[in-house]
């Protein structure tokens, strides 16, 4: 990791000397002496980083190289923060003794930063002259890192398309039969089904591909996830299924929020009392827990379960007395070896996927031998099956994986450690900080794969390669994560993409790990608040406040509890002055000071589902925001100066709060902008997007009263969704011309016109479309010769629509036509003697709900 701090602050360095030159006249030299000193020495620490864990003296070396980068990267951050505040406190002022001052307070603060670096340099020497001091001469420079772009360009011409660690699970069709059975069999009232095993054996794969069978959705009328871990909260567990299983008002969300535990356990309960309801428990630890839990899960109905995964047997057993619990095994060596074939020759080809898999004859005893090593664990085999598929396939690299770690798998907890470990100094330095940041989220979320990767690229984790933009290399990034088993993919997107993302907690514990000991981040504030770099509150706020009062070192800020008090916006606006992100998504503040504007360097900022009146106008000072996320706000009125915050790449707004005249020409940067606010606003009739040629996805929620000209819309928009428009032929007539849209969703009230017309040539590269609740719709025509590349088609809640169109024939790349929804003559035609099979035949995935 040391690699990775001075590697990103070399690059913000260089710039800073770019972008700042005259910002940084009498210095430039001593920066250009720490640039190139700082350079020399990351050239060695690639190695170094490896090898510290075997040697004491190259540990301490390189964590004196990190320390020196946080120092560096500190006092160049303050002295920009500094001049930035002497210029917006003078703006506007022309006076000659005004200028006077400024001049003279740039030229202290230059004198202080000078005599600030000379001090690091010093450092650097010092730390350079111990290298041969301590006989750390032996460590060579290691391979570039630029090659390792390289690789994964390579690699993303192959990678897969779906293909998911949780599908190539070996062995587990048979067990979600048993378990499906076990769940829907018998009427006793509250039955017990308990899931054992170690962890990373898959207990929770197999819970959730029961939990998802049609057969379960089918056969309960009420669902819901618990998932417990060794940190959980009773009162946000309760909120959270609540939430999940019961339609609630905005003001019942409002109580819920306000309930105690015992409200809630009782709330819950007398829900589920009227319902044939499954509850899977997930991760369960001790009896305690589960004694707690159960009072909110009543009798309910006859056949309800609860499905209950855990590592202890003895809590299965006292969940469930009468019953044997299921206890999932480990892999035999067929199914071991079949698992390791899967992850590591699996050629990315959707005719081949499902072809039996051999490895060459020259690597098979190593592969046994290392699979041997395993000892029928899933998660060892799928990681280190991620680490060999980026190896050359030849006997001398895999005899290196073999020969290069602790095989004891031991005790349950660090059974696959060292496995882990050798995945993990396995990866670029990039990819290092990309995992270890997965750690800093609660372990029962869900992240979503946008706001991950807008984070990465806040903090600096994504280097520029070539023409690309950041997020298409973030996405990049993610999907090589996944490839090598240290990240799972909870959802994809329409496109293919990764929607959500999550981390085994085997492999989260590993990161939190490994990131306080390398400093890069802390939970709850339980690190010395000097040396922490980026904080996540899980706990309550207050807990931290009150143990810490000096954060200055601080760059990302991620509050993940309920509510901040006044008290601690002191210690958050305080004394963060340098902070890079600031996430606040689901807070319940009451107001967002003024001092926010302080923040120059602040380039993550979300506030939605915070409960936030008002913004200060101090909000534009914020020159490097990038995200700026308002969904779900109270905000009533957004400055007109947010338009003239140039570095935005997303912005998400509830575009009833943006003012009267919106200039969204001006952000040149935008990449993804979403106006929200529902049926009762207007899109402002003078937003056109010419200029914007980086924006390629667009959400427009709400009335249209005049759509745009073709020429109008982003260039280069690749993703649309409306809802709300009330557009009628007009509508696809335009949409139809744009050249470059791949992906549109056509939502809720967003077209009212009975008839809809594709026309020949319209919608070249459409790709994904989706028709939902379209209610009015009656009749849909495709044209022969339109929409030719559309891949995959949605139809959902559109009452009124009778069949489907006749030009759908001629799709010949429709490879999914899903049907949700949708009258009982609607789907009668889509049978094999309905009037619409001769339409659909030649697509291969069908899919019918509801």
């Amino acid at each position: 990791m040391a690699e990775g701090a001075v590697t990103f602050f070399l690059e913000n360095l260089s710039s800073l000397l770019t972008r700042e030159a005259n910002l940084l006249l009498g210095v430039d030299e001593q920066i250009r002496s720490l640039h190139d000193e700082l350079e020399w020495i990351r050239s060695f620490l690639r190695d170094a980083d490896q090898k510290r864990k075997k040697y004491e003296r190259v540990k301490v070396w390189v964590s004196q190289i990190r320390d020196l980068a946080y120092d560096a990267e500190d006092i160049i951050d303050a002295f920009v923060l500094k001049v930035e505040q002497q210029r917006q406190k003078n703006l506007g002022l022309i006076g000659f003794i005004r200028r006077y001052l400024l001049c003279a307070n740039q030229l202290t603060a230059i004198h202080k930063v000078g005599k600030q670096i000379e001090e690091i340099n010093r450092r650097v020497e010092k730390v350079s002259a111990s290298k041969a001091k301590y006989g750390l001469e032996y460590i060579q420079p290691g391979e570039s890192s630029g090659s390792l772009n390289e690789d994964l360009l390579l690699w993303k011409e192959k990678r897969p398309a779906l293909v998911e660690d949780f599908d190539m699970v070996v062995g587990l069709k048979d067990h979600k039969k048993t378990v499906v059975k076990l769940l829907t069999e018998g009427n006793a009232r509250r039955t017990v089904v308990s899931v054992v095993g170690m962890g990373g054996l898959g207990k929770t794969t197999l819970a959730k591909k029961a939990f998802n069978s049609k057969t379960i959705k089918e056969h309960f009328n009420c669902h819901a996830w618990i998932y417990v871990s060794q940190e959980y909260r009773m009162r946000e567990l309760l909120q959270g299924v609540i939430k999940c299983i019961m339609v609630l008002s905005k003001d019942d969300k409002e109580n819920v929020e306000k309930m105690n535990e015992e409200d809630l356990g009782t709330m819950l309960s007398d829900h589920l009392k009227q319902k044939r309801y499954l509850i899977v428990v997930d991760d369960l630890w001790t009896i305690e827990d589960w004694e707690k839990l159960k009072v909110a899960l009543p009798e309910g109905e006859k056949g309800s379960k609860i499905l209950l995964t855990t590592r202890n047997r003895d809590v299965a057993l006292h969940a469930n007395p009468p019953g044997s619990p299921y206890e999932l095994p480990l892999l035999n060596n067929e199914e071991s070896w079949q698992l390791f074939l899967k992850k590591v020759f699996l050629e990315f080809d959707e005719h081949t996927i499902n072809m039996p898999l051999s490895c060459p004859p020259e690597l098979e005893k190593l592969g046994k031998q290392i699979v041997e090593k395993c000892s029928g664990l899933p998660l060892a085999i799928v990681v280190l099956g991620g680490l060999l598929s980026r190896k050359d396939r030849t006997p001398s690299a895999w005899s290196k994986v073999l020969e290069s770690a602790n095989w004891h798998l031991t005790e349950e907890l660090k059974q696959c450690s060292e496995i882990l470990a050798l995945s993990y100094h396995d990866l670029p330095y990039y990819l290092k900080s990309c995992f270890l940041y997965c750690g800093l989220f609660p372990p029962d979320l869900e992240i979503r794969a946008s706001k991950l990767i807008q984070l990465w690229i806040a903090e600096g984790f994504i280097q520029q390669r070539g023409e690309e933009t950041l997020e298409d290399i973030a996405e990049d990034y993610l999907e090589e994560l996944v490839h090598r088993s240290m990240i799972q993919v909870a959802e994809r997107r329409s496109d293919g993409g990764i929607r959500a993302c999550c981390v085994h907690d085997l492999l989260r514990n590993f990161a939190i790990s490994e990131a306080k000991r390398d400093k890069f981040f802390d939970i709850d504030g339980k690190a010395s608040p000097s040396i922490v770099r980026r904080l996540a509150i899980h706990r309550k706020a207050d807990d931290y406040s009150a143990q810490n009062t000096s954060t200055r070192s601080l760059r990302s800020f991620l509050c993940f509890t309920e509510s901040l008090e006044k008290q601690q916006w002191g210690i958050v606006f305080g004394g963060l002055k340098l902070l890079k992100v600031m996430d606040l998504e689901n807070v319940i503040i009451s107001r967002l000071p003024k001092e926010v504007g302080e923040l120059i360097h602040l380039r993550y900022l979300s506030l939605r589902l915070t409960n936030i009146p008002t913004l200060p106008s101090s909000i534009c000072n914020l020159c490097n925001l990038q995200t700026l996320d308002l969904r779900y706000t109270r905000i009533i009125h957004l400055p007109n100066a947010i338009w003239n915050m140039r570095q935005l790449r997303h912005l998400y707004v509830d575009y009833g709060k943006i003012g009267r005249h919106p200039r969204p020409q001006h952000l040149k940067e935008l990449r993804s902008l979403w106006l929200g606010g529902g049926h009762k606003n207007k899109i402002p009739s003078l937003m056109s997007f010419p200029h914007n040629f980086h924006l390629h996805k667009l959400y427009l929620n709400g009335l249209i009263e005049e759509l745009p000209h073709p020429q109008d819309f982003p260039p280069n928009l690749t993703k649309l969704s409306l809802r709300y428009s009330k557009l009628d032929q007009d509508l696809i007539t335009t949409l139809e011309k744009l050249p470059n849209l791949r992906i549109l969703k056509l939502l809720k009230e967003s077209y009212i016109g009975a008839k809809m017309v594709c026309s020949r040539r319209g919608f070249p590269q459409l790709q994904f479309l989706e028709l939902r609740y379209l209610d009015i719709l009656e009749e849909w025509r495709v044209e022969e010769g339109a929409m030719l590349s559309l891949r995959h088609l949605e139809i959902d809640g559109c009452i009124q629509l009778k069949m489907l169109p006749d030009g759908l024939q001629h799709l010949t790349a429709l490879q999914e036509l899903e049907v949700r929804y949708m009258p009982n003559e609607f789907k009668v035609g889509l049978g094999a003697d309905g009037v619409d099979w001769h339409k659909i035949r030649h697509i291969p995935s069908l899919t019918i709900v509801g």
